[in-house]
């Protein structure tokens, strides 16, 4: 008995594949076994699976260099008397991917490989002037203007069907719909639709012996006012199609004031005084056109533009005197002055009024920033001839600025990054003209320039997804 005893001991220490087939053997040599010969069997074969765990588990400590996670340790002290499926057990992996949370995780490979270092870990840059120039590079295309260069197309011309006979006084488009006007000097304000292929005329008004010298969309674009060197001026009713002819504004002894400028909220319009009234602005009640008020300047008046939607304005002079004024109570609240602005004939600013540029006739412009005046303006080079057109997009981000001395003489200019576009005007530049003016359609999707040639250049640009 003791001998076969022993002999069952020895095959359950080394591992069999067909257990099976070892019960039938013993069962032939000892079919009748009493209990307490089967009892010592049984111990024997539980003493026997123990040494052979405690050696799988010397092995896998030798192989994975005694790693074991928490969940294994959690596992090792719940009770085992479930008996796991041999089928379903998983060991553990030295790497994991993103279709398992399971395996080797970081915790783990930092315990066996250590830290990670210093070489190896992302540098980031104090310098904090680059933070600006990193955000616009992560932004958007929709969100920021690119400074190096414009993404601009050439469009057809917005009056192709019709060229103007002579040169161009008036291009702009209309606050609202995709329209746009122009006024010559040979008596015709013409609309068009404007989609950058066509451009289909949609009507035209000729007003005989009255040569166009300012023509601007009134009241929210229902009405076109027209002047010139006339004691009259033309109104254009667009919803009922009725053109009106109406002497100049009562209260104003000049009756030849060809230059006005129209408030965005829809109230005013100020006509700027000739030579011969130095100084003076009539302001004028946008919608039955009777005078206001005149505001005066010290000096010549050249120039003024609105901001705050019209609440406020800004008038430049000659004699580089800017005077800001309150439309509400027509009060100057603040007057600057500054040496080199001097022989200024044009101004505009930012819709918010945050910046303001000052063009004079030596073909400097210099560019403020109305939050810090204590600051040195940005001066702009570029030209050489008189500015006699500058504008602000919509957004602020750009200025276009011209002058009628020279075919060549317009350029753009990032307001933010104060560099000026290289790749505008484009190849052939000797194309564009003397610029008489600048505009740029509502969502700053299209700019528009009238030359003398009589042209209405339509350009796209790309970076303003809508019209």
């Amino acid at each position: 008995m003791l001998r076969l005893t022993k002999k069952r001991s020895a095959k359950v220490i080394k591992p069999t594949e067909n257990k099976t087939e070892e019960q039938n053997v013993t069962a032939t040599k000892l079919p009748k076994q009493d209990k307490d010969t089967i009892e010592i069997v049984a111990e024997t074969k539980d003493q026997a699976k123990k040494e052979t765990d405690v050696v799988n588990v010397d092995l896998e400590s030798l192989i994975y260099s005694g790693l074991v996670s928490d969940d294994e340790e959690e596992d090792e002290g719940l009770d085992d008397s479930e008996p796991e499926d041999a089928s379903q057990a998983e060991e553990p992996c030295f790497w994991s991917d993103s279709d398992s949370d399971d395996g080797f995780g970081k915790k783990d490979f930092e315990r066996v490989m250590g830290p990670k270092p210093d070489w190896a870990k992302p540098k980031v840059a104090n310098d904090s002037s680059m933070d600006a120039f990193n955000t616009e590079l992560l932004a958007p295309k929709s969100q920021f203007l690119p400074h190096t260069t414009l993404d601009i197309v050439k469009c057809v011309d917005l009056n192709n069907v019709e060229r103007s006979r002579l040169r161009l006084e008036v291009c702009e488009f209309h606050p609202h719909a995709r329209m746009a006007m122009t006024g010559s000097k040979d008596c015709r304000l013409n609309l068009f639709q404007v989609d950058g292929k066509k451009n289909a005329k949609i009507h035209t008004l000729f007003m005989e012996s009255f040569p166009i010298t300012s023509a601007h969309f009134l009241t929210g674009g229902q009405e076109v006012l027209m002047t010139s060197y006339q004691p009259h001026m033309y109104a254009y009713d667009l919803q009922s199609g009725k053109v009106q002819k109406s002497s100049f504004v009562k209260g104003i002894r000049e009756t030849k004031l060809g230059n006005f400028k129209v408030s965005p909220n829809g109230k005013h319009l100020v006509f700027l005084s000739s030579r011969f009234e130095s100084g003076k602005m009539y302001v004028v009640d946008q919608k039955n056109k009777e005078l206001i008020s005149t505001l005066e300047m010290s000096g010549s008046v050249e120039d003024v533009c609105f901001f705050n939607n019209g609440d406020s304005m800004m008038s430049y002079g000659g004699d580089g005197e800017v005077c800001t004024w309150d439309m509400k109570s027509l009060a100057c609240t603040s007057t600057f002055n500054y040496e080199a602005g001097t022989n200024g004939i044009s101004i505009d600013c930012t819709s918010d009024g945050k910046r303001f540029a000052c063009g004079t006739t030596t073909g400097f412009v210099d560019m403020f920033d109305a939050t810090d005046l204590t600051k040195a303006p940005k001066t702009f080079k570029n030209i050489l001839t008189p500015i006699t057109t500058l504008k602000f997009n919509n957004s602020g981000e750009m200025l276009g600025m011209a002058s009628d001395g020279d075919k060549t003489a317009i350029k753009l200019a990032h307001t933010t990054n104060e560099s000026v576009f290289s790749n505008f005007p484009l190849i052939n530049k000797r194309f564009m003209g003397e610029i008489k003016s600048i505009d740029f359609s509502p969502n700053d999707g299209y700019m528009l320039v009238g030359n003398f040639g009589g042209k209405a250049l339509l350009y796209r640009l790309n970076h303003y997804s809508h019209y």
